[in-house]
């Protein structure tokens, strides 16, 4: 009989409890692209990020939009709601709201348009000798004619006030149209709209949620009727100055004064430019008479006006609006400078709601250490 050889016990377990060998990872090696490929890939990378840049900017210019009809759909839902309480359907109540709203503007419109459309041609007809009268009065001032900046000046006086405008007005006002008609439906049904909001918050925020979306409300209702306020005031102060000075274009240059209540700060500074530069055509006296008269004017504004109807519901600090108007048109382009604050007020509001107000929270619940409270407590002691 053979003999089977006899294995150790305690060599067998050593041998079985001794860690294996780790083989590491080595990457297979890469077969070196050719420059052709390299090439390709850098076109196709291009082109993947100037369509990817055409549908974000696309994206938020159509949420700008939103945002504007919204504003104006939260302003006619408050209407719409006042009325439901003495027992006017929504339906009629919204529709009646915004023909009433229309019907004031088409009035206001059909007031103004035959002076201000005489203004206009007058104005386009005698830009070349405003102009000129203005170099005038600089080259008696300074001894030096700014040739160069008159040429600018009058391309794009000339820009401005071309029949190609009206292109574009009637572009604006197709915008105009499908924003009332989409803030008419929202303002008529708008639960579902709030209720899909609220139903992605989890249900233990959706009251947090839901004070958050009235704070935003709130915000943008009184920068809506604070901007409406102020147009129609700075529009009729500047246009009974100006008629009171004499200077000529009245009604076009208060319009144009409205018009900028829309950008805060850099819009009343624009748009105070044509005004000065006509007056100075005239003469100095006059130009600076209807600069100081501007200058009054936007002191009332921003002294009176801007605190009394707007600032106690958008809340934003002046400097905030100045600075937040630039970085938003910057990034967003010129079109978000008529959502500008709003746009800010709810920045400024979503950062407390989720930032500032937890920390303050949370360091409001931290307990004091023990040395600290037995250090107070000797305090009172003594």
């Amino acid at each position: 009989m053979s003999e089977t050889p006899h294995e150790d016990p305690g060599r067998s377990r050593e041998t079985m409890a001794a860690p294996q060998e780790v083989v590491p990872w080595k990457p297979a090696a890469s077969v070196p692209a050719s420059p052709a490929a390299i090439a390709y890939r850098a076109v196709l990378l291009a082109a993947l990020l100037v369509v990817i840049a055409f549908f974000i900017r696309q994206l938020l210019t159509l949420g700008l939009l939103m945002v504007l009809t919204v504003t104006v759909a939260l302003a006619l839902s408050a209407a719409t709601t006042r009325l439901e309480r003495v027992g006017v359907p929504r339906v009629i109540g919204a529709s009646g709201v915004l023909a009433a709203t229309l019907g004031g503007v088409v009035g206001a419109v059909v007031l103004i348009a035959r002076p201000l459309t005489t203004e206009t041609d007058t104005l386009r007809e005698q830009v070349p000798d405003v102009l000129a009268r203005v170099g005038g009065e600089v080259e008696s001032l300074t001894g030096t004619t700014p040739d160069h900046l008159l040429e600018q000046a009058q391309a794009v006086a000339l820009d401005l006030l071309s029949p190609g405008l009206v292109t574009g007005v009637l572009s604006i006002a197709a915008g105009v149209v499908l924003v009332l008609i989409t803030a008419l439906y929202i303002a008529i049904r708008p639960q579902p709209l709030v209720d899909g909001m609220i139903r992605l918050v989890p249900p233990d925020r959706r009251d947090w949620a839901l004070g958050t979306l009235e704070r935003i409300r709130a915000a943008w209702l009184g920068w809506l009727l604070g901007t409406l306020v102020n147009m129609v005031a700075v529009g009729v102060l500047l246009y009974v100055a100006f008629l009171l000075l004499g200077l000529p274009f009245a009604v076009l240059l208060a319009v144009l004064g409205a018009l900028g209540e829309f950008v805060p700060y850099f819009g009343p500074i624009i748009v105070s430019i044509p005004a000065v530069l006509i007056a100075l055509a005239e003469s100095v006296e006059l130009a600076i008479l209807t600069a100081v008269v501007i200058l009054v004017i936007q002191q009332v504004e921003g002294n009176l006006l801007v605190p009394v109807v707007m600032a106690r519901t958008v809340s934003l600090h002046p400097a905030l609006v100045a600075v937040g108007v630039v970085a938003v048109s910057t990034a967003l382009g010129p079109v978000a400078l008529l959502v500008a604050v709003p746009v800010l007020s709810a920045l400024v509001i979503l950062v407390e709601e989720l930032w500032v107000r937890p920390r303050e929270h949370v360091h409001e619940e931290v307990p004091q250490p023990v040395a600290v409270r037995r250090r107070g407590l000797r305090r009172r002691a003594a």
